[in-house]
């Protein structure tokens, strides 16, 4: 599948997302977090690298298991001293490594740790993508949002400048009242250009996430349920989740898995000071006597006992036995700092809803002054782009608050609201289907 012949309704997506019960998105046009994240999970680069290093530490697999082949040596011998007879004589004989035993055994160990290592790598670089997908849609639509409320106050402000200059010209207010709101309109402006660059550059970050060329997705809408939504997470549900994440977060993991590799190096190491044996089993043809040999062959630690590499393979343990408990650190401090975080976002978003609330108060009241004669068409505007600025606040506490929810996520590497919460890691994955 290409990148440009990309598109969100190709059959293999519709069988995706028809497995998932999730293909209802390619006929309303309308995709949600999920649903986006199955596309990426079938498209994206990284993942697609991903599985083809799952394919490639299952051939590995299959390289340590396999026995060894014998060596098979043709001799001749020419004879000088025979004149009469042929004096030519010749041999087979062949060399048979043991390959049996702990040598074997750990050779496979160590293939069985890297196929899970990768399988942890492949398990990271879906969450990645999904942690990139939900930036990427997150800035999307604020800035879409952003776009619509900074054109409204574009409009007030070009209104109240209009009313201004009016009455400049009828000798009312000074040449200052003007210069105000043209400065006003101007930072509106720009303000403007950037949110609408944004949600440009945001699109391009969320078709290059899922795989696709941007045309793909001109056709599509995205949708985001819960965007104004507090995710609700009692003390007893987070320390619960931080457990999870202390057991299963997939860098402890790796961490993990590298210090068991490094145990069976050791191991390996510490075998190898003893010799490998190999037997030579042979035949050859001497005049017309036929004589069958057998060798044995085996290493003799006269000089060293592998103690150089037993010595690394043990620095190499303590090393990684080091990093799995430096990694636990890191997931503790990064849980404590994006809760702390999260909970700090929560609060600016309730006060800055709670001035959004006093400033659409003040627009009614004013309104009604207006109503009965006791204010002008300038206040009211003037309370109108004092309402916009505050939804323009409450937006930016949005979104400081769902990127401090996805900075908790990636802490805990679990979703806490959204369609995603409902989705099967497992079936994403599909680990089992890529063998």
């Amino acid at each position: 599948m290409s990148f440009n012949s990309g598109a969100l309704n190709d059959a293999q997506l519709q069988e995706r997302l028809d497995a998932l019960h999730m293909s209802d998105a390619i006929r309303s046009g309308q995709w949600n977090r999920a649903q986006l994240l199955v596309v990426a999970s079938e498209r994206n680069p990284k993942i697609s690298i991903a599985k083809a290093q799952l394919h490639l530490v299952d051939a590995a697999k299959q390289t340590a298991s396999a026995l060894p082949n014998p060596t098979l040596t043709l001799g001749s011998e020419y004879n000088l001293s025979r004149t009469a007879e042929s004096p030519w004589l010749w041999s087979v004989s062949t060399d048979w490594l043991l390959d049996i035993g702990l040598r074997r055994q750990l050779r496979i160990e160590v293939a069985d740790a890297n196929v899970q290592a990768v399988r942890l790598d492949y398990a990271e670089a879906l969450w990645t993508v999904r942690s990139e997908l939900r930036a990427s849609l997150l800035s999307y639509l604020i800035s879409a949002r952003r776009v619509q409320l900074l054109t409204e106050a574009q409009t007030y402000q070009a209104r109240l400048l209009e009313m201004r200059r009016e009455r400049i010209a009828q000798g009312e207010s000074a040449e200052g009242d003007a210069l105000q709101v043209e400065l006003e309109l101007a930072r509106t402006q720009g303000n403007l250009a950037d949110a609408t660059r944004i949600s440009s550059q945001s699109l391009a970050q969320i078709a290059a996430t899922l795989g696709m060329p941007v045309s793909a997705l001109q056709s599509q809408s995205f949708v985001w349920d819960d965007l104004l939504q507090v995710a609700t997470l009692d003390e007893e549900s987070l320390g619960h989740l931080r457990d999870k994440a202390l057991l299963s977060r997939t860098d402890l993991e790796h961490a993990v898995i590298d210090y068991q590799r490094c145990e069976l190096s050791l191991q390996q190491a510490v075998h190898e000071q003893y010799p490998q044996f190999s037997i030579g089993p042979g035949y050859s043809w001497d005049h017309g006597i036929k004589k069958l040999s057998l060798g044995l062959s085996l290493g003799l630690p006269v000089f060293n006992r592998n103690q150089g590499p037993i010595a690394e393979a043990q620095v190499a343990r303590d090393m990684a036995g080091q990093q799995a408990t430096a990694v636990q650190e890191k997931i503790i401090g990064e849980i404590d700092l994006a809760r702390r975080l999260y909970i700090s976002s929560i609060k600016t978003l309730q006060s800055t809803i709670q001035q959004h609330d006093i400033a659409e108060k003040l627009l009614g009241q004013v309104q009604q002054s207006l109503a009965v004669g006791a204010s002008d068409q300038t206040e009211v505007i003037t309370a109108q782009l004092n309402l916009n600025i505050q939804s323009l606040a409450v937006l930016d506490a949005v979104e400081h608050m769902q990127q401090s929810l996805g900075q908790l996520e990636d802490a805990l590497r679990t979703p806490l609201s959204g369609p995603e919460v409902a989705l099967s890691q497992r079936a994403l994955l599909q680990v089992d289907s890529v063998y």
